[in-house]
């Protein structure tokens, strides 16, 4: 079973956040989420991990034309454990983590998109999840860097015309990279059905995935021209 230490976090001091800047040549690591095994959300036959990874390729194509690119954690329907996520960001030192991920909440009604960066908010669901190793909280640095992306990326998104709720802080496990900024984002819901057909929509996921690519490429450049 990986550690903290296997993964090379140890001490979660400021000394290891990179920032963004520092990598700035970086790629920007995409995480589908679920996958295999783990379904994830499902609403009227449609899966979250089939989504995230279908809306996680077609982001990849445009972040690679802008350049420097991206990579996955995982690239096809293979079940990739939380721990191992972490070590991939940090073994591949890119500018940024990018969690895709969909809602589903008992309030049917509710819809949009939601941003979140990490924070000591419980979430539901935490406490079963004892089989993973224990990690630090990232360090303020980081904290703060990745709470400004999501600010950010809500801003950006809203630009393009789409419905994004205001960004939150949990502590949520895949957002522990102490390294770099981290967000993970809830591209909607799959309990409201007609947020769940777009979803689903082909048409839908490219628009989805061009507004992230340049919001992401918008991100970039600001963080490129201060630290000039």
């Amino acid at each position: 079973m990986l550690t903290a230490m296997a993964l090379g976090l140890g001490l979660a001091s400021s000394g290891l956040f990179r920032g963004p800047a520092a990598a700035g040549g970086g790629a920007v690591i995409l995480d589908p989420g679920h996958g295999g095994k783990d379904f994830g959300a499902i609403a009227q036959g449609r899966r979250e991990k089939d989504i995230t990874l279908s809306i996680a390729r077609k982001l990849k194509l445009r972040l690679d034309k802008l350049g420097p690119g991206a990579r996955l954690t995982r690239e096809g329907d293979d079940f990739l454990a939380l721990p191992r996520r972490i070590e991939e960001s940090l073994a591949w030192e890119g500018q940024v983590f990018v969690s895709l991920h969909l809602n589903k909440v008992k309030r049917k009604q509710e819809r949009g998109i939601q941003i979140y960066s990490y924070g000591l908010t419980p979430i539901p669901g935490g406490s079963r999840l004892p089989h993973l190793p224990p990690l630090p909280a990232p360090p303020r640095q980081a904290r703060l860097a990745s709470e400004e992306l999501a600010a950010f990326m809500t801003r950006a998104l809203r630009g393009q015309g789409l419905a994004v709720n205001p960004p939150e802080k949990a502590a949520l496990y895949v957002l522990k990279n102490p390294r770099i900024p981290s967000i993970l984002i809830e591209l909607g819901h799959l309990s409201h059905s007609q947020e769940a057909a777009r979803l689903a929509d082909p048409a839908y996921q490219e628009r989805l995935a061009e507004a992230l690519a340049q919001s992401l490429a918008a991100w970039r450049a600001q963080v490129s021209v201060a630290s000039r």
